[in-house]
């Protein structure tokens, strides 16, 4: 995924910024994302998703701006159910300030992006 621009760009039907709303280069379509739960205020959250077959899978945490802010799963994944969780912290282990995130999940199947806040 190219990198992220420093600005979302609003306006969407989906809700989503436009950084967020690109298929992933990998599969080209979008893929089935259960979001664990939408509050990490209260623990943690994530998503759970399926794959069709072993490959890369890559999960971030953006804010709203388009800066990553924690890396989830960035590796080979084999083929079925995988969950990525988030506890509410940054890369650095610090704890990320209250607001709207997204947890963008890139498979060999496509990808989906989910609005956590």
């Amino acid at each position: 995924m190219p990198a992220a621009p420093s600005r979302a760009a609003s306006g969407s039907a989906s809700g989503l910024p436009l950084f967020l709303r690109a298929p992933a280069a990998a599969g080209g379509g979008a893929i089935q994302a259960k979001l664990l739960s939408a509050n990490p205020a209260r623990g943690e959250t994530g998503l759970e998703f399926r794959t069709s077959r072993a490959g890369h899978v890559r999960a971030r945490v953006y804010d709203v701006r388009g800066a990553v802010v924690r890396v989830l799963h960035d590796g080979i994944a084999g083929e079925g159910m995988m969950r990525v969780r988030w506890d509410g912290r940054d890369d650095s282990g610090a704890e990320a300030s209250h607001g709207i995130y997204f947890i963008r999940v890139e498979t060999v199947d496509g990808s989906s992006t989910r609005k956590v806040a």
